[in-house]
């Protein structure tokens, strides 16, 4: 009776505990669900580790608990843990067969190993991938997964494999996703502008892309378009074309009340009246980009003062350009740039010489002198004479 009464006590207590760690587990699953869609990946990863650990059997939800392990690692910049964890979560799913999340979790890896500069993994695995969704005659996870495989091409300088497999994507998704379908066109617009110079060609994809952006897409991505098919026009030497564009892309930044997504349209603005010689609406259109100055890196607040800063010279108004190529200079020094430094005394000394303080032109001359003999040891004679900001081309790979 004692014995009988001993293993009722014992099997008591251990489903009190049990069911006391089952209802933790709720809990910390629970909290971490909600820190995950709140983006606090460092208190998400925590408690999906704390259910992990505590999950004996290896259940296709325990699967998917490490693939949002992964992903929190990754945004917190853990990529070795990120990839550790997204090969554990397709471990587990593959060993349970399930072969759709298998792949998804694989595609995630291969995002991280693209992301590091791994770009052989990527491809291996991307290929893999693509395989299986086309034998599954999954169109739209073909279509994606294609989209991927054709970035991964890009970043390993296989341009040609790049175009193509950009062009299956988009054959493959048909009318099932616009926003993906567009994005793949904005890439084939990309690479034909910036690795192939055949701005035509890219302005054909990126009006592709944009007819469908319209559709749905938010304002930011529109803008992007707009910004994009400006540059194209410019560079082709359709300036009416460009200008048009580019207020278009401002119109539509200013919508997504996103502060920083008014900074590529408003500079390429500038710039091209700056070229055009309208120097009163290129310094508005800088002056507006320092509404927003708080929201800048250090590279980006150093261009529009330098720039602000001669477009004040080429328009006689020396003490305006003073004042903002002092702050570039300072700007300069904290971003250790020979080549900007040098830019910025040789327009100083055009400035002081414009305020007749010829002594402090000479001495910046000097300086300028100094400072462009360092770079033709460094860059080989290398042309300094003007600094043009190069946000226009890098825009291109923004959606």
């Amino acid at each position: 009776m004692k014995y009988l009464l001993f293993t009722l006590i014992v099997s008591c207590h251990w489903f009190v505990k049990t069911f006391a760690q089952d209802l933790n587990l709720v809990e910390k699953q629970k909290i971490a669900d909600e820190a995950f869609a709140a983006n606090n990946f460092e208190k998400a990863s925590e408690n999906y580790l704390y259910v992990f650990q505590n999950s004996n059997e290896e259940t296709e939800e325990k699967g998917k608990i490490a693939y949002k392990i992964a992903i929190s690692k990754n945004y917190l910049g853990e990529s070795e843990e990120a990839i550790k964890w997204f090969n554990i979560s397709a471990d587990i799913l593959y060993k349970l067969k399930k072969l759709d999340n298998y792949y998804i979790a694989k595609g995630r890896l291969a995002r991280v190993y693209d992301d590091i500069g791994n770009y052989t993994a990527a491809i291996e695995i991307g290929e893999e991938i693509v395989e299986y969704f086309k034998k599954q005659n999954d169109s739209l996870y073909a279509g994606k997964t294609q989209h991927n495989l054709a970035l991964y091409y890009y970043h390993d300088g296989e341009t040609d494999k790049a175009i193509k497999t950009y062009s299956d994507a988009i054959a493959w998704i048909a009318d099932l996703d616009d926003n993906l379908k567009s994005m793949s066109l904005n890439m084939l617009g990309n690479i034909w502008a910036v690795d192939l110079e055949d701005e035509k060609k890219a302005l054909s994809y990126y009006k592709q892309s944009l007819v469908l952006k319209l559709k749905n897409a938010k304002p930011q991505s529109i803008s992007a378009s707009y910004n994009n098919i400006g540059i194209s026009h410019k560079n082709l030497g359709d300036y009416d074309s460009a200008l048009y564009n580019y207020k278009i892309a401002y119109d539509y930044a200013l919508e997504s009340k996103i502060p920083n997504e008014v900074f590529s349209p408003l500079v390429n603005l500038a710039n091209l009246y700056k070229r055009l010689g309208e120097m009163d609406k290129a310094i508005t259109y800088y002056n507006k980009v320092l509404d927003i100055e708080k929201y800048l890196n250090v590279r980006e607040k150093l261009d529009i003062r330098l720039n602000l800063g001669m477009a004040y010279n080429d328009g006689k108004e020396f003490k305006k350009a003073l004042n903002q190529l002092k702050i570039a200079k300072k700007l300069a020094i904290e971003n250790d740039n020979l080549k900007d430094h040098a830019t910025i005394m040789a327009q100083i000394s055009v400035a002081n010489n414009g305020l007749k303080q010829f002594e402090e032109a000479y001495q910046s001359q000097l300086t300028y002198n100094s400072l462009k003999d360092s770079l033709l040891a460094i860059e080989k004679a290398q042309d300094i004479a003007e600094q043009m900001i190069k946000y226009e081309s890098a825009q291109k790979d923004l959606q």
